[in-house]
């Protein structure tokens, strides 16, 4: 991955994507890479999906719109610069780390190759997720994390103290701006829509 992160043409590059498959107890998914797209909107937080990645694509990093939480790869100074926000909770996470780290001038690429697996289980088959532990998860940690993200997005702003602790540590960068990821990334988060090529993660600039 050290080797792969040096191909990328960008000074400040992140291999991120969702990664491949395994299953108990040792067998791995078909190795097939997988480029991000953008897929459909959650409580108006916009999710992710994948495709597999074209043969051009193989070849070298390719350019991506976002980042996936399985797999976020760079130098050291990446996590320094922009650290995981701890007021967030689940839905939107992933987002609100793109729109940030493309703000403070890093660029996101698509690995060519499967490096990390996981294993996805059917959610009615594990019994020890958070939300499962905390019954009152939604009021005490989501709806804040929730507004949180959305204001960051400039979706909807909010005077809720909860959701805006810390806010100027974790919020975007001044190297690019919000409006110019938009243009990027083909996403207006406003009107809640999506272009041709970010249904298919592909920059639209």
């Amino acid at each position: 991955m050290i080797e792969e992160l040096a191909r990328c043409s960008s000074p400040k590059p992140i291999l991120s994507t969702y990664p491949n498959a395994y299953t108990l107890p040792n067998t791995l998914g078909n190795g097939i890479p997988y480029k991000l797209i953008f897929n459909t909107w959650q409580s108006r937080v916009p999710t992710f999906h994948t495709r597999a990645c074209d043969e051009s694509e193989k070849i070298i990093p390719s350019a991506s719109l976002m980042i996936g939480g399985g797999l976020i790869f760079s130098y050291a100074e990446a996590i320094l610069d922009v650290p995981y926000d701890p007021n967030l909770y689940f839905i939107g996470d992933e987002i609100a780390m793109s729109v940030r780290y493309w703000t403070h001038g890093y660029d996101m690429f698509t690995p060519t190759r499967a490096f990390v697996f996981h294993l996805y289980v059917e959610p009615s088959l594990v019994k020890n997720y958070n939300w499962s532990d905390n019954a009152d998860w939604h009021t005490k940690y989501e709806s804040s994390s929730r507004a949180r993200i959305l204001h960051l997005l400039g979706i909807e702003q909010t005077t809720d103290p909860r959701a805006l602790r810390n806010f100027s540590r974790y919020g975007l960068g001044n190297v690019r701006t919000l409006a110019e990821y938009e243009a990027f990334a083909g996403v207006n988060f406003r009107e809640q829509v999506f272009s041709e090529r970010a249904l298919l993660g592909i920059p639209s600039i």
